[in-house]
């Protein structure tokens, strides 16, 4: 059986990005509402907008996109058009260019710029962009947070480390 992923495109926007500047994006972003379950949002590369995310849908994985985008690359995208969903950024058999899978559960570090994901059954999950080795910075219900409150679930999760174009 062949692995899903995404295909090679690239800009060429993704010169000299150091993962650095996804947390620093992340970071910047906290306290939002754009990303939040009840806003409606295009993603910030959709010039055409033909990707809309209404409200009351999950915008974590569109927050990842938003991230990278504002961070100067070109965000993956799948066959359809669309960013990466959170399931695929945590399944370690699902390709993704430019970002390695470097492993799940406690004994993996995290690293400030890391997309962190989980998957919850078989068609959900939940992402953000490390902002330490122990804090993530993710859309969630009502506005972007570092998931202080435990409100992420993303400990013991999937870590995808950017390596460049």
């Amino acid at each position: 059986m062949a692995l899903g992923g995404l295909g090679g495109c690239s800009s060429g926007l993704e010169y000299n990005v150091k993962p650095e500047e996804f947390a620093k994006q992340a970071e910047a972003n906290e306290g939002s509402t754009a990303w939040a379950y009840e806003a409606s949002k295009y993603p910030n590369d959709d010039i055409k907008k033909k990707y809309y995310y209404p409200r009351n849908s999950w915008k974590c994985n569109l927050f990842i996109n938003d991230i990278l985008y504002d961070s100067g690359i070109t965000p993956p995208k799948q066959s359809n058009g669309w960013p990466p969903y959170a399931k695929d950024w945590a399944d370690a058999s699902f390709y993704i260019p430019n970002w390695e899978h470097k492993g799940e559960g406690s004994g993996v570090t995290w690293e400030r710029g890391d997309v962190i994901a989980n998957k919850i059954g078989s068609n959900s999950g939940h992402c953000g962009i490390a902002i330490s080795s122990s804090k993530v910075m993710a859309a969630g219900e009502k506005k972007v947070h570092d998931g202080s409150d435990g409100d992420h679930e993303l400990t013991g999760c999937s870590v995808r480390r950017y390596t460049g174009s």
